[in-house]
């Protein structure tokens, strides 16, 4: 019997299998197909998580910005020929309405006392009040009303302004920034500031930035 001729010997490529390597492919091709699709996924969810975090912070901004605009500074130091004046201030073009200026005052450095003083404002509009002019009392009594300034009696300084903005929401300026202002937690009974003249006022021709 004649012996069959040996099979030729296979080529390298013939040698692979080609049905696993195609296999193989296609599962790796569903693997990046899914991850691209979940990176897809992911950087959607963050634009959009952006997108409302920049509506969120506008919205504030906009809720904000009247209340940013309206500010308080005291000018002068107290002493002899320096007599301190509070000036309020409205940047808006809008109106502020129960503007609740309160100051700390220390009688000899022992005891606290409250005070307010309570005013409106125009629009784009300052007010100026001198503590020379100015007297504290409890408007329940109708009398004893203190100057404000009777030197080396005692200090004062003022705490913080709150203020109504046109939408009617409460705010809080403190010389360190802004705030929402809970006016049920504004200190009870707190005297009257008055003032013996009419306050220095202007207008300004252009409203101008607010602070923060």
């Amino acid at each position: 019997m004649r012996e069959q001729p040996a099979d030729p010997p296979k080529r390298w490529w013939q040698r692979i299998p080609w049905t696993q390597v195609a296999t193989a492919v296609g599962v790796l091709g569903a693997v990046v197909g899914l991850i691209a699709t979940a990176c897809a996924t992911y950087f959607d969810a963050r634009v959009a998580q952006d997108q409302l975090d920049q509506s969120r912070e506008d919205a504030q901004r906009e809720i904000r910005d009247q209340a940013t605009r309206v500010t308080y500074w005291v000018e002068g130091t107290g002493a002899i020929g320096s007599p301190r004046r509070i000036h309020l201030v409205n940047r808006s073009p809008d109106p502020v309405t129960h503007v609740e200026t309160y100051i700390r005052i220390e009688l000899s450095g022992k005891s606290l006392v409250w005070a307010r003083l309570q005013t409106d404002m125009g629009p784009c509009s300052q007010v100026g009040y001198s503590e020379e002019d100015m007297k504290v009392g409890n408007p329940r009594i109708g009398r004893h009303w203190t100057p404000l300034r009777p030197l080396g009696l005692f200090d004062w300084q003022v705490a913080y302004e709150g203020f109504l903005d046109r939408d009617g929401k409460a705010w809080k300026r403190t010389a360190t920034g802004l705030t929402e202002w809970n006016r049920a937690k504004s200190p009870g009974e707190p005297r009257v500031v008055v003032s013996d003249s009419n306050p220095t006022g202007k207008k300004f021709a252009q409203c101008g930035e607010g602070a923060s």
